[in-house]
C-alpha cells in the first residue's frame, strides 16, 4: 500500500513539475525574438532508463525515468548516435547521484535542477554544448519485487 502512495506521489510532483517546464520553456520561447541565426532544435526521446536506488547497500527500487532531449538539427544529423548513448549515460547518472530518491523518508525532487544536471551531464561527455535542454517526461518508482527475474535462461 505505501508503494502505491509513493508512486502516486512521484507521479503527481513529475506530472506538476513537467506542466510547470513546459509554461516555462513556452513563455521563454515566445520573450525571446528570434534571429536568422537562431538553429533548428529538434526533440530526441530517449528510451526509458532503469536506475537502481540503492540504499544503506541494499537495492531498494528502481526509477524508471523517461526523459526528452532537444539539441540542434543539424548536430544530430551527424552524431544522433553519440549524443543518445551520452545523454542515456546522463540520465542514469544525474538520477543515481540523486541523493532525495529516498522512499523511506520521501521528499520533492526539483525536477527542474534534475533537467538541468542531465544537460550538464550531457555536454560534458559530449566535450561542447550540444544538449540544450531536457525535458522530464516521467519517473517511475518499481519496488524489487516488482521487477520479473528471468530465470533458467
Amino acid at each position: 500500500m505505501t508503494g502505491y502512495l509513493i508512486v502516486g506521489g512521484v507521479a503527481i510532483v513529475t506530472t506538476l513539475g513537467g506542466a510547470y517546464a513546459a509554461m516555462t520553456m513556452s513563455a521563454a520561447h515566445h520573450a525571446a525574438p528570434r534571429t536568422e541565426a537562431t538553429l533548428a532544435l529538434e526533440l530526441m526521446k530517449i528510451e526509458p532508463v532503469s536506475v537502481p536506488v540503492v540504499r544503506f547497500g541494499k537495492i531498494v527500487g528502481y526509477v524508471i525515468a523517461r526523459v526528452t532531449i532537444s539539441a540542434p538539427s543539424n548536430e544530430l544529423k551527424t552524431l544522433r548516435p553519440v549524443v543518445m548513448a551520452y545523454a542515456t549515460e546522463a540520465v542514469f547518472r544525474a538520477v543515481y547521484e540523486e541523493p532525495t530518491f529516498d522512499f523511506a523518508g520521501l521528499k520533492v525532487v526539483e525536477l527542474k535542477t534534475l533537467a538541468d544536471r542531465i544537460s550538464r551531464f550531457a555536454n560534458e561527455r559530449l566535450g561542447r554544448p550540444i544538449v540544450q535542454a531536457s525535458i522530464i517526461d516521467g519517473m517511475s518508482f518499481v519496488e524489487p519485487s516488482g521487477i520479473r527475474a528471468h530465470k533458467g535462461r
